[in-house]
């Protein structure tokens, strides 16, 4: 199982306040069900659901190919596809070394360090 990168959370009720819908998946906030809400630097630190938070990352540490069906490929930035995967990266090694060292965590940052070396060597 993967150990994701966990940004700081935030409610439900905070983002329908300021009248947000996650800004990838368009998804309205529900304070009944939602698991809770993040700010992403891909999106300008706009809100964006956990699930997607987690769907990133999990595709920014895979090795297949970037494709229409990638979460990457409906985020509305100038910046093409590859230097979004580079700044999830950059972004989930920051968070996971501001964690406290665990098992979990370690394997995390590993895993993130090795996606970064691969995707680097493929996309000079």
């Amino acid at each position: 199982m993967t150990y994701f990168a966990n940004p700081r959370l935030h409610d439900a009720e905070e983002v329908a306040r300021k009248g947000g819908r996650c800004a990838i998946g368009g998804e309205r906030p529900d304070p009944t069900a939602d698991p809770g809400w993040v700010r992403c630097p891909l999106v300008g630190e706009d809100f964006i659901c956990l699930g997607c938070c987690y769907d990133l990352q999990y595709r920014s540490r895979s090795d297949e190919p970037l494709g229409a069906g990638s979460p990457f490929a409906g985020i509305p930035a100038s910046a093409p596809p590859a230097s979004l995967v580079t700044a999830c990266l950059d972004h989930q090694e920051r968070l996971l070394e501001a964690e406290r060292p665990s098992p979990g965590r370690d394997g995390a940052l590993e895993e993130v360090r090795a996606a970064r070396a691969r995707w680097t060597a493929a996309h000079p």
